[in-house]
């Protein structure tokens, strides 16, 4: 409970004394001990084993001291007085509180000998013919014990010198009044029970069990016996290493002074270490407790490798392979997430290393990954994808033409990537009767339309500055000159029910030529994959997949005489979307935001209702967005649940939830291009000012603002501001100053920031306090308010942004010369 140990005490030795035999001075005052081979007696308490070198020359009270201790005197009894970190006293009384037998011996207080710290002294009646052995443990200089000739007296008998740290621990325990079987009031007996289990007297050596140890389960453990001392300079000394408490461990070999065993159980276990000195019959014993605790899990480490360049179209694999967990048994798991860029899909976000392909767009996208551990330990990594986009390849739209004519092809429509830039043109046929260009590297190379039948080009613009690529391809319909091309009709877009059976209908299609029969082809183009039945007639048919999703089905008709023709027709699976469920904090305004449900096409109407949690009322609720205030008394974990109903008008309806949970404690997440930043919000504190922050929060405001002003050793501060210095839409009305003394500006916190020379003008910026600002930020302007703190995991990325570089910027001093953004704020 309070085990504590320290090295053995050094003698400290002089070489005048009477006899020139060496002595140990007193401290600061009193005569010098003679230091023959001292006795020893020891106290193995509860709390650890208690060394004390007796002083044998100063008359015959340690003697009796040694008798009373190996007579079983002290065996059962208890710690009953610990007065003020001052003092011990044991020996009188036992664990029942019945007092100790009285033992007849001298008193010797006149010794001369002061009660210093780590001292013990006999204390009993000052009668000198009936002194008793009950001993004091002094734990601080005691000098007012030091007189004679009143009713209780001190004979100084010997000192601490191995588990002075056990005694101070005890001194420090929480004492109480009780009283002992004789009447007698105990009035600093320590409230837990501190035994004296046994007491014995040695003239062997000094054992040193070691410190007690706190271990992992199947990690080594070695007890170390080294500290332990023989009597005579350069004797040898024999170990022996017994288990006396705990699940039975195997020792590698028990007479070595540092055995070891490794432990396969959480167990408290105790081992009990005797010391044999050559030519001495009493050995010297000393224990230990070796504590082991299940294994502590150890974070994995995050590697999602190294930043990367690609161009448009290129496969990009993002590489976390490198991760990987101190803890070698655990299991890692993967979640990629895209945090900034243009948005592209992952082939598996759940795996070490998924591929994507680069978009045509120049882009940075960056890429966070989260490696979790079976035991709920994550770390989190990013990367960056530097994506150069590809020139644009137009090669016309596809022509229907007649046997004769001459064909221009068309690439014109082809663009660089970069303004200036010159293309290159390769056209090459790749299907149909063949033909030949009179220039494929010319942008709109011709050709004599000679025979009926499909021809299909492809066109390769090469941007010779850049040396990127990309290929489009057209395809020529040549007809006899008495055909007619048909007209493909996939019929008109829908809006369908999950589940159903959806027909889709090319009956509208027709030819102008009469006699041509149309043979039909339906193609999924997108969307979930469904299979469709008749693919290959006019009307064709699927089972619409799960809700909120799009399909785009491509009817393409062919005349049999050269002619063909294509359209497309879209199917959405209503379903309704009512955002995803989150945290709130009471008095916040939400909006419910059923955006996600609009197909893009047709009229939906919206129906919002609240179906469990406490009664709110609900704003707006048959539009697309309701909004609602949380209740001021809302409890900490409760729940407010919202359905969502769409309908098309036509019968088709989808319903979904969203469930708002109250958290009066919140922890907000700054998702950050620089990492990731968590902020427990202090309601308690300053709730005008926390409601404020947090309100900007579930608007998102601050979704892609800047962190515009970084100043190291004093503060970084954002929230007003998108990149250029653009000033953020949405600022509201300024709220009241709540500064409060008890929420200083020191390392850590965040406060929001105002205007010079006026407290009331806070709105949306705040900033991260680097460094402790309370002498000036806490005076000026009416102190500046705390609403939040940085949490100690992430606080490491505050500081990573304060050592950008920085520079002038539209008039703005210390803004980051590369944007340091904030990607996205919530409640987590």
């Amino acid at each position: 409970m309070f085990r504590r140990r320290l090295a053995s005490v050094a003698l400290i030795l002089s070489a005048a004394s009477l006899n020139c035999t060496p002595v140990v001075p007193d401290p600061e005052s009193g005569p010098p001990l003679p230091v023959p081979d001292l006795p020893y007696l020891t106290l193995a308490t509860s709390e650890g084993y208690i060394v004390i070198e007796l002083f044998t020359d100063m008359g015959t009270a340690a003697a009796a001291l040694r008798t009373a201790a190996d007579e079983g005197y002290y065996d059962g009894t208890i710690v009953h007085e610990a007065r003020n970190a001052r003092w011990l006293k044991v020996g009188q009384y036992s664990s029942t509180l019945l007092k100790s037998t009285n033992r007849s011996l001298v008193n010797e207080s006149g010794n001369g000998l002061a009660n210093y710290e780590g001292r013990v002294a006999m204390y009993g009646p000052a009668d000198t013919a009936s002194g008793v052995p009950y001993l004091l443990i002094n734990l601080a200089n005691n000098l007012d014990l030091d007189f004679s000739g009143t009713a209780v007296d001190f004979t100084v008998v010997g000192r601490v010198i191995k588990g002075l740290d056990i005694a101070e621990a005890m001194g420090e325990v929480t004492t109480a009044t009780r009283t002992a079987q004789d009447g007698t009031v105990l009035s600093y007996a320590p409230q837990t029970t501190i035994h004296i289990k046994r007491a014995w007297s040695s003239m062997g050596p000094l054992a040193d069990a070691g410190a007690d140890q706190t271990a992992r389960t199947g990690i080594e453990v070695t007890l170390d016996g080294t500290g332990s001392k023989a009597r005579t300079t350069g004797q040898t000394l024999t170990y022996a290493w017994t288990q006396t408490s705990g699940p039975a461990v195997e020792l590698d070999d028990p007479t070595s002074a540092t055995p070891k065993f490794t432990p396969p159980t959480v167990a408290t276990l105790t081992f009990e270490l005797t010391v044999t000195e050559a030519g001495r019959d009493d050995p010297g014993v000393d224990e230990v407790i070796i504590t082991v605790n299940a294994p502590t899990n150890q974070a994995p480490a995050a590697r999602a490798g190294a930043n990367q360049k690609a161009d448009g179209g290129q496969t990009v694999t993002l590489d976390g392979s490198a991760s990987s967990d101190p803890d070698a048994e655990d299991t890692l798991t993967f979640a990629w997430t895209q945090l900034s860029g243009e948005e592209v899909t992952l082939s598996n976000a759940t795996v070490a290393g998924p591929t994507f392909t680069a978009p045509d767009v120049n882009s940075t996208l960056v890429f966070q990954l989260t490696v979790r551990d079976n035991h709920g330990g994550q770390a989190d990594d990013r990367v960056s994808v530097v994506v150069r986009a590809r020139p644009v390849a137009d090669a016309g739209e596809d022509q229907t033409v007649l046997v004769g004519d001459t064909v221009t092809l068309d690439g014109s429509g082809s663009r660089p990537a970069v303004d200036g830039n010159t293309l290159a043109y390769a056209w090459l046929q790749t299907s149909g009767p063949e033909v030949d260009l009179d220039d494929p590297s010319e942008e709109s190379p011709t050709f004599p339309a000679e025979s009926v039948g499909t021809l299909t080009f492809q066109l390769t613009v090469t941007e010779e500055a850049r040396g990127l690529s990309s290929t489009d391809t057209v395809t020529i319909t040549v007809n006899s000159e008495d055909n007619e091309a048909p007209i493909a009709d996939a019929g008109e877009d829908q809006i369908v029910a999950a589940g159903s059976v959806v027909t889709l209908d090319g009956s509208g299609s027709s030819d102008p030529d009469e006699g041509d029969e149309l043979a039909f082809t339906w193609t999924r183009v997108s969307g979930p994959e469904v299979t469709v039945t008749h693919a290959d007639q006019a009307t064709a048919t699927f089972t619409a997949p799960a809700a909120l999703s799009t399909l785009t089905f491509r009817l393409e008709v062919d005349d049999g005489q050269g002619g063909s023709a294509s359209d497309e027709v879209t199917v959405v699976v209503l379903g309704a979307d009512a955002g995803e469920d989150r945290k709130v904090i009471p008095s916040l305004v939400v909006t419910l935001d059923g955006s996600g449900s609009d197909p893009g096409f047709g009229t939906l109407s919206y129906l919002w209702e609240q179906i469990d949690g406490t009664d709110v009322t609900l704003n707006n609720p048959t539009t697309q967005r309701a909004s609602l205030t949380v209740p001021d008394d809302a409890a900490d974990g409760s729940a407010l649940t919202f359905q969502l109903t769409v309908d098309n008008g036509e019968g088709v309806t989808a319903t979904n939830t969203v469930t708002l949970t109250v958290a009066t404690q919140p922890v907000v997440r700054l998702e950050t291009s620089e990492g990731n930043i968590d902020l427990n919000i202090l309601i308690d504190g300053a709730p005008i000012t926390a409601l404020n922050f947090v309100q900007y929060v579930e608007d998102g405001f601050y979704d892609n603002t800047i962190f515009h002003r970084v100043m190291p050793d004093f503060v970084i501060q954002g929230g007003g501001y998108l990149s250029g210095m653009e000033e953020a839409d949405g600022v509201r009305d300024p709220i009241v100053n709540e500064f409060g003394e008890d929420r200083s500006n020191i390392r850590g916190t965040v406060a929001m920031a105002k205007l010079s020379g006026d407290p009331d003008s806070a709105t949306s910026q705040f900033f991260f306090n680097l460094v402790d600002n309370s002498a000036n930020l806490d005076a000026q302007n009416g102190g500046f308010t705390v609403f939040a703190t940085v949490t100690d995991e992430t606080m490491a990325v505050v500081d990573d942004i304060a050592t950008v570089e920085t520079g002038t910027f539209a008039g703005f001093d210390d803004v980051p010369v590369v944007d340091v953004v904030l990607l996205k704020a919530f409640i987590k």
